[in-house]
């Protein structure tokens, strides 16, 4: 709060309360959290990345709002050995952070550029060493509740499964701009691919 007095007398609605956001974004202050496959030990061929890019100013305050104009790509080896440039797709969460999920292609040295407003934020490029897919395990699909496991092959080798709709998991109600009702639905996340 702010207290303003003029010749020794409280102005009328003294004191003034003032609610203090932080600065804009600062390019060395804000961060990458590495995810999903980046996490582990080694990171595979084919296996999905996630990157959460936090917003922090000049002071080191965290942002709390959306907005910053955050660029991220990815470098990998190219087949003929130069590199090849992935630009990838920030989403902005709205709450100061920007999250992208990603996979490489190829075994090799890579690099994850993430820049604001043209200038490299703290610790970027970040180097990522893959390695080739073949000895990850191997993830197959979940069956549809209720398929047999033995089901049978058509004519094209693949097994004939009938799938039938599923009502909306988490269905959410929302205000449309008319204010009529309506509803959202969001079906929870696959944690293999976080």
């Amino acid at each position: 709060a702010i207290e303003v007095s003029l010749k020794g007398v409280e102005v009328t609605g003294s004191p003034f309360r003032l609610r203090v956001g932080p600065a804009e974004a600062d390019p060395p202050n804000c961060t990458v959290e590495l995810g999903g496959a980046l996490a582990e030990a080694v990171v595979r061929v084919g296996l999905v990345s996630s990157v959460e890019v936090r917003s922090f100013d000049v002071f080191g305050n965290e942002r709390t709002a959306g907005g910053d104009t955050f660029e991220a790509w990815l470098l990998s080896p190219g087949a003929d050995g130069s590199a090849e440039r992935k630009v990838l797709a920030l989403e902005e969460m709205g709450d100061g952070s920007y999250t992208c999920a990603f996979s490489m292609a190829a075994p090799g040295a890579h690099e994850l550029h993430v820049h604001l407003d043209g200038q490299p934020i703290s610790d970027s490029p970040y180097l990522i060493d893959v390695a080739a897919g073949a000895d990850a395990p191997a993830v197959e699909p979940p069956l549809p509740e209720g398929s047999p496991a033995d089901a049978p092959a058509g004519a094209d080798g693949f097994a004939q499964v009938a799938l039938e709709p599923q009502p909306p998991v988490n269905a959410v109600p929302a205000a449309t701009a008319a204010g009529e009702s309506a509803s959202v639905a969001a079906a929870p996340a696959d944690e293999d691919l976080l």
